[in-house]
């Protein structure tokens, strides 16, 4: 678990080919031989990595969209309100793992990019579910499937992530949420 909290922290400042096994390593304080127990090979462990950022994620996901009671825009707006303060407290430099190893890593690691693929789905999928819970009370337009809106959110939300890092603020972050909730996925 130490390992894979570690790698986290480490893929998401530093990229993926921006840290070798030694820092790895050194950051955990394990021997090599024991990194090769647990792990077929740094790919291996970035994709395990992601999965575990991937259930991280999910379960924030349905802690905040766990009551049904809450109208769908609004469990999103405390979503993406949650996110936007997170990416705000790091100073803008981590971004999405999923979304910055995707970046880097998807043409040279089918094993990492089935794992990014896994953990952009598994999102796409929670928003699809809150989105149609908005869509049943009323809260969100009900003219394109919630699958279609999903998707938009995910794709809208990682490039604002992106710009958020190169603009070193949160501008990108609140704008997004802003005007795709609120001028987009409401129900108007």
């Amino acid at each position: 678990m130490r390992l894979l909290e570690e790698g986290i922290e480490l893929f998401s400042e530093h990229g993926f080919h921006g840290i070798g096994l030694k820092d790895i390593l050194s950051a955990v304080n394990i021997p090599k031989g024991s990194f090769y127990h647990y792990f077929e090979s740094k790919e291996d462990y970035g994709a395990k990595v992601v999965d575990y950022y991937t259930e991280i994620t999910q379960q924030k996901l349905a802690e905040i969209f766990a009551d049904a009671n809450i109208p769908g825009l609004t469990a999103l707006h405390q979503f993406f309100d949650w996110a936007i303060q997170m990416h705000l407290d790091d100073g803008g430099k981590h971004g999405c793992l999923a979304g910055n190893l995707g970046a880097e890593i998807s043409d040279t690691s089918e094993v990492c990019r089935k794992a990014v693929e896994r953990s952009m789905n598994a999102t796409r999928d929670a928003f699809a579910a809150v989105l149609r819970r908005g869509q049943k009370d009323g809260s969100i337009r009900q003219d394109i499937a919630a699958e279609a809106l999903a998707d938009l959110l995910l794709n809208g939300f990682e490039g604002a992530l992106l710009r958020m890092k190169i603009e070193k603020g949160g501008a990108p972050l609140e704008q997004f949420r802003d005007i795709i909730l609120n001028k987009f996925i409401a129900k108007n």
